[in-house]
């Protein structure tokens, strides 16, 4: 039985007595409707033994392309736009939650491109709160926890900010479109959506803080940097913490809230937390292939899908057809990630009619005894919207200064807080239960203007996307009920909403059979018989077993594909023939390079059928349907010297320990990458270590015998650490000198 329905409900349980204890007005019965709510969107992968992922995809690549149908490509995967979930962050999770489970911190990655930082990798998000909470799980099942987690925050705080302004039931389709949008749907399963679920909590804190300030809220505010940060995507971080700021200075400018210097002091309190996040990352980043390549992008072009195809997927992400088989229109993860729901378009326009209204009363903003201005925090919203959509759409007066603030990945992010600027505008015009004619008028407007607009390829594709547009005209329909039915189509309007939402992006995450993730094949089998005591690397000639998906299997790979790639390592590689830096990741095709025997390359790996020239160097080992295994007998130990002889009495993650008997002064070299933070003793004395043959670890040591211990601790994670600790016991000797001031008393509730 697959346990994690169970366990995510308990998890969430938890959380909601926990928020409850601290007064949260977070009543059960809503928390009861999330959960059931994320539990029918995952029903197979939360209860049976399902993988809500597109594994598929393995078949495009050796060894498992044996096992496809003849004429398989791309188009016949459920959603080939997953293809970085396995073979990049399945890979990576599963590294980091190796070594928790083994109780090792995962600082060091050395199962690909003969080493890298792994915590540095934001990616591989080591310190992700959903990621710890889903370690008891396997990993299958952990993944669709942490989807569901993802939800479940991004629900539980869109309805906790909403419901300081709005009822229950607004707030609840302001959470239900927000949470199901397909921002967080279409990147439920990238970095991206655990960062952008805690925007609305972002939100909600400063709302909090305006209100009063409280040891309990300074503290959840000041945590939240960290968990933005561990979340695995600092672009999108970035991108929330400007949103932030622009949403608190309206706060402090536009309605006198005296907020500055708390939040200053959060900010400071929360860099300090995220230090051990943080400065490995920074140290990390200037080395990393994938930075010093952007450096020298140039990003003068504008901003991403900013064209009328791509605008028009705001509407609805499915107008240019579905998955799996090609899509005729500009149907990318970055494009239909903007959709929270036809409502929220709808609301805009209401919205808009609202303050035009406004306008147009008596300075006391009263008419027939009822108040119609539009609250000032809306107003930011409505404002939000605007500006939003004109920088998404490229307008050079808006895009041009903030693209030159973000001048790195501008397209999807946008879309997330355009996405939950209408979410909440939904519950705002579901509050008001006004201006409902130039709302419905206002959306379909819209829709009449992008369907006309839009050159389909033939009727058959118009008249799917006609099809694909009745679940939000039954949304627009209920907006016409009136203010004595509302009780009932209120509710109505939440189910049609979450309808709208899973018909538009629910096969964006397909549900498989959890035994296609990453299965064994022969030749898998016959490479794990060949491990030793001994390490040693493998490589492929072309495509066999793609890089990161050998870390399934522990397998250590020469080959790379990783934003953390050393710099100077790919550079050596980019020397090698045949190398393609052009290429979705840099293929090997040159066996005849002595540069795999320095690689510590003891097994190449390549199709089925493909004879290498050298016999002599390369001696045939596995000869199958799914590909050859080739022993590669010339090539070198991982730790090597001239005048030394040394043996491994112990290897690990990040770590060696080497018995080196040496005739005189000897430096050691090795195939193991060179950064920053590696630790070298011999018999207990400090070593130096060295760059060595253009991007290796190497150093020198003294006459004799003695033990040699290799150990990859970076200084920037330890003062990290240093410092989030010396942050968490100042603050609690801050909140216990507050407590003893009257007479055991705390100065103010400890509440969010």
């Amino acid at each position: 039985m697959n346990p994690t329905f169970l366990y995510i409900a308990a998890v969430y349980a938890i959380a909601v007595a926990l928020a409850r204890r601290a007064r949260i007005d977070l009543p059960w019965r809503v928390a009861g409707v999330f959960y059931l709510l994320v539990l029918a969107f995952f029903f197979r992968p939360m209860t049976g033994r399902y993988v809500n992922t597109a594994p598929e995809v393995l078949r495009l690549a050796p060894p498992w392309s044996a096992s496809a149908p003849a004429g398989f490509d791309k188009f016949d995967v459920s959603n080939f736009e997953l293809q970085d979930v396995t073979f990049q962050l399945l890979p990576w999770a599963h590294q980091v939650r190796e070594q928790w489970r083994a109780l090792e911190v995962p600082l060091w990655n050395d199962l690909v491109g003969c080493g890298m930082p792994l915590m540095a990798n934001m990616q591989s998000a080591p310190f992700s709160p959903l990621r710890l909470l889903a370690l008891p799980l396997p990993l299958a099942y952990a993944w669709t926890a942490e989807e569901a987690m993802k939800i479940l925050v991004a629900l539980t705080f869109t309805f906790l900010y909403c419901r300081r302004r709005y009822d229950v039931w607004p707030s609840l389709v302001g959470a239900i479109a927000f949470g199901f949008g397909t921002f967080m749907i279409a990147w439920l399963q990238f970095p991206h959506a655990t960062v952008a679920a805690f925007l609305p909590a972002v939100l909600y804190m400063i709302d909090l803080l305006a209100e009063r300030v409280t040891i309990g809220r300074f503290a959840f505010a000041a945590v939240l940097g960290p968990v933005l940060l561990a979340g695995g995507h600092p672009e999108t971080a970035a991108h929330i913490v400007f949103f932030a700021l622009l949403y608190a200075a309206w706060v402090i400018f536009a309605e006198r809230v005296k907020l500055l210097r708390t939040l200053l002091a959060v900010s400071a309190v929360s860099l300090l937390l995220a230090a051990p996040i943080l400065l490995p990352f920074l140290e990390a980043l200037p080395l990393g292939d994938s930075y010093q390549q952007r450096r020298a992008e140039s990003h003068a072009g504008g901003t991403a899908f900013s064209d009328f195809h791509s605008l028009a997927l705001l509407v609805h992400p499915r107008i240019y057809g579905e998955r799996p088989g090609p899509l005729w229109g500009n149907t990318v993860t970055e494009t239909v990630s903007g959709f929270a729901g036809i409502l929220g378009i709808a609301a805009f326009f209401g919205l808009i009619a609202r303050a035009i209204r406004r306008a147009d009363v008596p300075s006391a903003a009263h008419e027939g005894g009822r108040d119609v201005r539009l609250p000032q925090r809306e107003t930011f919203l409505l404002i939000a919207a605007v500006l939003l959509f004109l920088w998404i759409a490229d307008a050079p007066f808006v895009s041009a200064p903030l693209r030159a603030l973000f001048s790195i990945a501008l397209n999807a992010r946008l879309r997330l807080l355009l996405s939950f600027v209408l979410a909440v505008l939904s519950a705002a015009l579901v509050q008001s239960g006004r201006n409902r004619v130039p709302a419905i008028g206002g959306a379909l407007a819209v829709i009449a203007f992008v369907m006309i607009r839009t050159p389909f390829p033939n009727a058959e594709a118009r008249n799917f996307a006609i099809a694909m547009l009745v679940p939000s005209l039954i949304v627009l329909a209920l907006l016409l009920s009136t203010r004595r039915a509302r009780f009932i189509t209120v509710p109505l309007l939440a189910i049609a909403v979450y309808a709208e939402l899973w018909q538009a992006a629910h096969g964006w995450n397909p549900v498989s059979r959890g035994t296609e993730l990453y299965p064994r094949t022969p030749l898998i089998e016959a490479l794990q018989r060949q491990r030793g005591p001994e390490p040693y690397r493998i490589a492929g000639i072309g495509a066999p077993l793609f890089p990161n998906t050998n870390a399934l299997f522990g397998f250590e790979d020469a080959r790379v594909k990783d934003p953390l790639a050393s710099a100077e390592y790919m550079r050596l590689l980019r020397q090698t023939k045949g190398w393609d830096p052009k290429a979705y990741y840099e293929k090997w095709s040159d066996p005849d390079t002595p540069l795999l025997d320095e690689l510590n390359v003891k097994w190449l790996l390549t199709e089925r059928g493909v004879e290498l020239a050298d016999r002599a160097r390369y001696r045939l080992l596995y000869d199958g349907a799914d590909g050859r295994i080739y022993e590669n007998t010339r090539a070198r130990p991982r730790f090597h010297a001239r005048d030394a002889f040394m043996s491994i009495a112990k290897t690990g993650s990040g770590a060696y320990d080497l018995h080196i008997d040496a005739a005189k002064e000897t430096l050691v070299t090795s195939s193991v990458a060179h950064w920053p933070g590696w630790r070298i003793t011999h018999d207990g004395k400090r070593l130096r270590s060295q760059l060595v043959n253009g991007a290796f670890l190497g150093f020198t040591v003294p006459k004799g015998s003695g033990l040699v211990r290799v150990r990859y601790a970076p200084w920037s994670f330890r003062i990290g650490v240093i410092l989030a600790l010396a942050t968490v016991v100042g603050f609690a000797v801050a909140r216990f000198r507050g407590f003893a001031v009257r007479g055991g008393q705390p100065r103010d509730r400890v509440t969010a």
